[in-house]
């Protein structure tokens, strides 16, 4: 037979008997001391709005109908350290979280590892994690005061290339609109950045100039302050790294490169006469089969191209003049590759040498 949700509920945090009447007054929240790693209004408050609230422990919720224990924000820490909170004492023994019955109801034992009675908490909803928990021991261990935790300022968390003119820049929370859509507050070394859109709460897209596919760029962000004023630190989680990765086509960007400037007769197109240089031929048909996975001529411990790996791909050190290469640099007699076409390159070997 299934249980009703009334009578699972009846024991929450204390025993089956509702707390005393008291009347509260609202405790006011005080600077943690000097060393407090955990704090009432993020690391309990917290977690109470997000896994009590909402038709539990405030005002009309079954929880508190069945045992008075409210936790809602105005009276949540009077509740807890009430001395008459249910008959086996208050919820929170400062200094001692392994004999807090909070601490028994969210691990579900106490600690001799037995069950503790009832349900573990919170009741219907995931379980605290492992960190979550820890937290709210510390914040026991250290003295169980009403605290607030130090501003922390905003950070950069992530950059992701969207194409090759935007990077879209994720911080650790709501930024100021204002400073947020500031180009000037952003600063990549290489490109310009030309504007800055607040695309959600903790999220920036930023135009830029053009970006060259597959380098390794960094994006900084002084000035960008969240919704209370706090701005990012320099120095300290104010950047983020990024790249603009896109899909190198063989057909259409890899073999026109070899038709204009290594497929010709005497150097590496097909002829009777003039037999081509390493014995490999880069007329488009035949290119990729030539090079990819085939060991090179003027050095047999490599491959031409080794798929994945391009700075093991003989082509790759012939074309960027790699110190150690046997023979002339390629193409030969120049003009050589500039640092972005070689890229592609690169890349086109990165994503698997593929013949598409």
């Amino acid at each position: 037979m299934r249980r009703s949700i009334g009578m699972v509920l009846t024991v929450l945090l204390g025993c089956s008997s509702p707390q005393d009447p008291v009347s509260f007054s609202q405790a006011s929240y005080v600077d943690a001391p000097s060393g407090a790693t955990a704090f009432y209004d993020r690391d309990l408050q917290q977690v109470f709005d997000r896994s009590c609230i909402g038709g539990c422990h405030e005002p009309g919720g079954t929880g508190n109908a069945q045992t008075g224990l409210l936790l809602t924000e105005a009276v949540s820490f009077e509740e807890l350290l009430d001395q008459t909170a249910s008959t086996n004492g208050p919820h929170v023994l400062p200094g001692d979280p392994d004999n807090s019955l909070l601490v028994w109801k969210l691990e579900g034992k106490d600690p001799s590892g037995r069950a503790v009675f009832g349900d573990p908490m919170p009741f219907g909803r995931a379980m605290l994690d492992k960190k979550e928990i820890g937290l709210i021991r510390t914040w026991i261990r250290e003295g169980a005061i009403r605290s607030l935790a130090p501003p922390v300022p905003p950070s950069v968390l992530a950059a992701t290339s969207l194409d090759n003119v935007s990077v879209e820049v994720t911080f650790s929370e709501a930024l100021d609109p204002v400073s947020a859509a500031n180009p000037e507050n952003y600063q990549i070394e290489g490109v310009s950045v030309l504007r800055a859109r607040l695309e959600a709460p903790d999220r920036v897209v930023l135009t830029t100039s053009v970006q060259t596919p597959g380098v390794d760029l960094i994006v900084v962000a002084s000035g960008v302050r969240d919704v209370t004023g706090d701005a990012v630190v320099a120095g300290s989680g104010d950047r983020a790294s990024f790249r603009f990765i896109p899909i190198v086509s063989f057909a259409s960007q890899i073999v026109p490169v070899f038709t204009n400037s290594c497929a010709f007769v005497g150097c590496h197109g097909a002829s009777d006469r003039f037999p081509p240089g390493e014995g490999m031929v880069l007329d488009a048909p035949v290119a990729r089969q030539n090079i990819v996975d085939r060991a090179s001529q003027q050095n047999p411990q490599l491959k031409r191209v080794m798929p994945l790996r391009p700075d093991e791909s003989y082509l790759i050190q012939k074309l960027a003049g790699t110190e150690g290469i046997v023979g002339d640099r390629m193409p030969q007699g120049g003009p050589f590759f500039s640092p972005a076409e070689l890229q592609i390159f690169r890349l086109w070997i990165e994503q698997g040498a593929q013949d598409n």
